[in-house]
């Protein structure tokens, strides 16, 4: 149940993120919108008050003014400064002389305009430092207070994720249970049906009626097997350990040929030498065996184009085993279902000896070794990758 537990574990943290990227991001932004409205909204209100002052309308403390005038023959000086130190004559100036050619504008923590008159350029500065001062404040608790409701948010997101999760996870393991005691259930049945079989050829011989109940229950038990490696792929954590893949699909291949050659299929095989997974042996041999089955049920009907092609391969920290087919076209939409149990892509739903559990079950195995397998169709080549993680 690890692995159906570790499913869902991914299944809430995905649900948590989506959750907590979009409440940040509006945080964010709600954040960034009232700070920049605001700090506009309190800097165009002093402005215009600094403009107040420089036309002679106090209205603040004087202490926060500073005004510099320049005549025509380009001598400054300092008209008001009431700093108490915090900025010299000869600082004022200099700052006058960066401002004059502009109408207004912000200098460091100083807000200033500039104004003329009988050709007397007066720059009037204010002291925007404790408006600064402010809004660093409340962009720092805001930020601070902000933080703290997303981290409270993240806890009741985990929590309510976890009573989302939970029913589609009680459901998914009655769905297995269900699965695995239902083969279970019907080995027996099946084991009872080929004996009677059995004994009614020996006493009746040869009939046409007990070798359709004979293929019938054939199918059935095949079916049933199919079920049990399905339920036992997905529950079971089989032991891993550092297996050699490379000799792993090349022992798969061989036993293979035969059949291969029996339907007039050519196989073309580029097996890297030494790539190891961590991976159970026997689950690997299973995976090769269901891909190899399905390129020969699938391969073209056209005897110009029969050849599979098998590749082993490394590509940076992966190993990739790519089986490639020649065959019709899988739609897109049809992709995204492939490895749905039970799934045929094939219209038609007669007896073919599958029962769309095979590529479900290869699936099951590249979750269980942390692995990908998906597949791709380009000028009429159906290919089905398995990447799995390079030991």
């Amino acid at each position: 149940m690890a692995k159906t537990t570790n499913m869902f574990r991914k299944a809430r943290i995905r649900i948590v993120a989506v959750i907590m990227g979009t409440l940040t991001v509006i945080f964010v932004l709600t954040l960034a919108l009232i700070y920049l409205t605001s700090y506009a909204s309190v800097s165009n209100n002093n402005l215009s008050e600094l403009r107040d002052h420089a036309k002679g309308r106090k209205g603040r403390t004087a202490g926060m003014y500073y005004s510099v005038e320049i005549d025509d023959a380009g001598k400054a000086s300092v008209s008001e400064n009431r700093s108490e130190g915090k900025y010299s004559d000869e600082e004022l100036i200099s700052l006058a002389e960066d401002a004059k050619d502009k109408s207004k504008g912000e200098i460091g923590d100083l807000l200033y305009v500039v104004e003329e008159k009988d050709g007397v350029t007066r720059i009037t500065f204010m002291d925007n430092t404790s408006t600064r001062r402010n809004f660093s404040n409340i962009f720092r608790n805001t930020l601070l207070f902000g933080s703290l409701a997303l981290v409270v948010l993240f806890v009741v997101a985990w929590v309510l994720s976890g009573k989302i999760v939970k029913p589609m996870e009680e459901s998914y393991k009655l769905q297995k249970q269900f699965t695995s005691d239902a083969g279970h259930e019907l080995k027996t049945p099946i084991a009872a049906v080929s004996a009677n079989l059995e004994m009614l050829r020996r006493e009746v011989g040869e009939n046409r009626w007990l070798d359709n109940i004979d293929a019938e229950n054939t199918r059935m038990r095949e079916l049933v097997t199919q079920l049990l490696e399905l339920a036992r792929n997905e529950n079971q954590e089989l032991p891993k350990e550092r297996v050699s893949f490379s000799r792993i699909v090349t022992g798969t291949i061989l036993p293979q040929e035969a059949v291969f050659f029996e339907k007039g299929i050519t196989v073309e095989s580029h097996i890297a030498d030494d790539l190891f997974v961590n991976g159970n042996k026997g689950q690997l041999e299973q995976l090769t065996t269901i891909l190899l089955d399905n390129a020969v049920s699938h391969t073209s009907s056209d005897e110009s184009r029969r050849t599979v092609s098998v590749v082993l391969k490394r590509v940076r920290d992966h190993v990739i085993l790519e089986v490639t087919n020649p065959g019709k076209e899988i739609p897109e939409a049809e992709r995204q279902v492939l490895f749905t149990r039970f799934y045929r892509a094939d219209d038609s739903r007669e007896y073919t000896g599958h029962y769309g559990l095979g590529l479900s079950i290869a699936k099951a195995i590249s979750d269980a070794h942390d692995g990908k397998i998906e597949v791709t169709c380009e000028a009429g080549l159906v290919t089905f990758r398995v990447f799995l993680k390079a030991a």
